[in-house]
């Protein structure tokens, strides 16, 4: 995950947006973060201390080299305890992802067997509706027949 990634995943953790995080920061113009999100420079020293004073909750480690844990704690929202152990966030939002892609792949699958089920019944009835029709055309040419 490379530094760009890493405050992207901070914002949206955070539940921040470009503009709000200048903003705390202290910057006059929202575009310095802007520039630095869409990789048109590189995050100075100054702007990452600057995010990790602000936010005493971030691990300088990960911020700044990508190892270690994002947090310092369990992140929670405003309002509510934090506990004060360590957890690998990173690969919590991977085994998230991956769980949430196979939860869209299975839910998708459940809807075309659905689908599938209700296709098949449809076709029963018609074929049952067939039989009728085949038994009775056959009585009426056994009668005209006799």
């Amino acid at each position: 995950m490379d530094i760009y990634e890493r405050l992207d995943f901070l914002l949206k953790t955070k539940q921040m947006t470009a503009y709000r995080l200048s903003k705390e920061l202290g910057y006059a113009k929202s575009g310095t973060f802007y520039a630095i999100m869409s990789k048109k420079v590189k995050p100075s020293y100054d702007t990452l201390t600057a995010i990790l004073t602000r936010y005493d909750d971030i691990n300088g480690d990960w911020l700044l080299r990508g190892t270690g844990e994002a947090f310092k704690t369990a992140h929670t929202r405003p309002g509510t305890t934090t506990t004060t152990l360590p957890i690998n966030v990173t690969e919590n939002l991977k085994e998230t992802t991956a769980a949430t892609a196979q939860l869209s792949l299975l839910t998708e699958r459940v809807v075309a067997l659905g689908q599938q089920l209700q296709d098949r019944e449809e076709i029963i009835q018609l074929l049952k509706q067939q039989i009728l029709l085949m038994r009775e055309l056959m009585q009426r040419q056994t009668v005209s027949l006799q």
